[in-house]
């Protein structure tokens, strides 16, 4: 059925959305945290600017949640799916290829 939604579907999505959404506010709160910087020698870490690598993770996860959130209002099932699933992947994976490649020079602390 095309426009038909389960009650089960919304509250799946919203559910992920939130979950997507809390992981945002604990990155930024805790940016220590995140994997490949956690494992950092001290001094490696204490170069980087967390703060600004925890509001930029942030703000990702967050669009990412917003995609989620907007998936509800697609109409057809699979497509609705899809976009819930792949293109918070595909932000979520090209924000950490870019905070890989630019880790130690953009995010790097302004001495």
């Amino acid at each position: 059925m095309i426009g038909y939604i389960h009650i089960g579907e919304i509250i799946v999505l919203i559910l992920y959305g939130s979950i997507l959404l809390g992981v945002g506010a604990l990155v930024s709160k805790y940016p220590e945290t995140i994997s490949g910087i956690s494992t950092l020698p001290k001094q490696a870490r204490e170069k980087l600017n967390l703060p600004k690598i925890g509001a930029f993770l942030s703000k990702w996860l967050n669009v990412s949640a917003t995609v989620v959130f907007l998936a509800i209002l697609i109409p057809k099932q699979e497509l609705r799916w899809q976009v819930a699933i792949f293109i918070p992947l595909f932000l979520i994976l090209l924000s950490a290829a870019y905070l890989a490649k630019y880790r130690t020079t953009r995010f790097k602390k302004e001495e």
